[in-house]
């Protein structure tokens, strides 16, 4: 018969299990502690050398702000005028509003206006209902809609690049029984070119303000390091039309005006 032995646990041999644990656990700390010594000792290199090497980010430098500005005298004039037309159908309606858009077209077209300065901003086209008959009483029916016509209603604006033509064109257009003329400007065609003169101006100015305040500081004007500009836009003198369709081309006054683009920047040199 064969029997199972049961060896004793031997003293020794635990106190041994026990040392292995403890020195692990005492050579993983040391590791642990010695790759964050490392990492922070690295991380202090890299900031030191951050804070030395100039390429990066100067370590002095400067900012200043200027404004520039451009003038011009308005070579764009542009207003807007309406037809509202009604009739019992929508084709008759639309009829009646294309006859009149039509001449308007036509005359501007022979007075040199280009097609492409014509445009069409709305054109809408309405159904008009019979008007509901008043009920006081308690129990009314419900009301019938019911069609007693249309409205067409079409928007056009127009871009007239020879301004002196403009009080003149806003007095034809009674002759093709037009009435409902708006929004007359004075604009420049090309305002990007006005800009571009007025950034250069600021930039110049922004140079000349830094020159100086590095004179005054004693030190030497290095390369650009940043540019922003603050571009406020356009303003000036617009002639708006009032009434001038209801006088005569010779008595419109229609004063152009100047325009003014202005424009802001901010420019960090670095100084030497």
């Amino acid at each position: 018969m064969m029997y199972n032995r049961v060896l004793p646990i031997n003293n020794n041999t635990m106190d041994l299990n026990n040392k292995f644990i403890k020195m692990s656990v005492q050579a993983s700390i040391v590791v642990f502690g010695l790759l964050a010594v490392f990492l922070l000792s690295k991380t202090i290199t890299e900031v030191v050398s951050w804070g030395k090497n100039t390429e990066t980010y100067p370590a002095r430098t400067i900012t200043v702000m200027a404004e520039g500005e451009a003038i011009a005298t308005s070579d764009i004039a542009s207003f807007s005028f309406s037809v509202n037309e009604n009739a019992d159908t929508s084709e008759a309606a639309q009829t009646k509003a294309e006859d009149k858009i039509k001449k308007a077209m036509e005359y501007f077209k022979s007075n040199g206006v280009d097609e492409k300065d014509i445009k069409t901003e709305y054109y809408n086209v309405y159904p008009k209902y019979e008007p509901y008959a008043p009920c006081y009483a308690f129990d009314c029916p419900a009301p019938v809609e019911k069609i007693v016509g249309y409205e067409v209603s079409q928007g056009i604006r127009v871009k007239v690049r020879d301004t002196d033509n403009a009080g003149k064109f806003l007095s034809e257009l009674t002759k093709f029984e037009i009435n409902n003329v708006s929004g007359l400007t004075f604009t420049i065609d090309d305002e990007e070119v006005l800009y571009d003169e007025a950034r250069k101006n600021a930039i110049e100015k922004a140079e000349e303000k830094a020159k100086v305040l590095a004179d005054g500081l004693d030190v030497r004007l290095g390369k650009v390091i940043s540019f922003n500009e603050d571009n406020a836009g356009a303003y000036g003198d617009y002639g708006y039309a009032a009434e001038p369709m209801m006088k005569s081309a010779s008595n419109v006054s229609l004063p152009k005006g100047e325009n003014t683009f202005t424009t802001k920047v901010y420019v960090t040199y670095e100084l030497k």
